[in-house]
């Protein structure tokens, strides 16, 4: 927190998990637990916020699942089928990428039209699956933007279900 303080970053969490087992090793909620000023006494690895893009992968893993193979293309671009109009980090459109460079270069395009087509509800099923239990929304009330980050989690929740990707899928 102090090294990223320039940028306005005040608040942090750590969690540390055995990825085999799910034992938690270590949780670091705040940086300081008496600082008043910066809410130190809120423990910021059970507080729900907003994933960003940490909820892409599950997004893949569904499009694997249903036969596609990190080959298979999605569309970077702007003409997804819902109203939704996403952007990507960087300002642009990339049209046709593969799925495991969708996915390492984080394009938000390409993941909408993947939730899409999978279908939110089957992303938001496998998200409560996972464990991620803030997710008390319907799936029309998230949308594609789901996949994005738009409903909130807790951070202890989400590491505990990236450990599908360490035990094999």
């Amino acid at each position: 927190v102090t090294a990223l303080s320039a940028a306005g970053v005040k608040q942090a969490g750590v969690l540390v998990l055995d990825s085999h087992s799910g034992a938690l090793r270590a949780m670091v909620g705040a940086p300081d637990y008496f600082d008043r000023d910066q809410a130190g006494q809120v423990n910021i690895t059970v507080t729900p916020r907003h994933p960003g893009s940490a909820l892409k992968p599950f997004t893949y893993a569904l499009a694997l699942e249903q036969g596609d193979t990190p080959a298979s293309i999605a569309w970077d671009v702007l003409d997804v089928p819902s109203a939704y109009r996403p952007a990507n980090a960087d300002g642009r459109q990339h049209g046709p990428v593969r799925y495991r460079s969708a996915l390492a270069s984080s394009y938000n395009l390409a993941a909408v039209h993947v939730a899409e087509r999978i279908g939110t509800g089957r992303l938001l099923a496998r998200l409560r699956e996972a464990g991620l239990t803030t997710l008390g929304q319907p799936a029309d009330a998230y949308g594609p933007a789901l996949t994005l980050g738009s409903g909130a989690t807790r951070l202890i929740e989400l590491a505990a279900a990236y450990t599908f990707l360490v035990n094999g899928g």
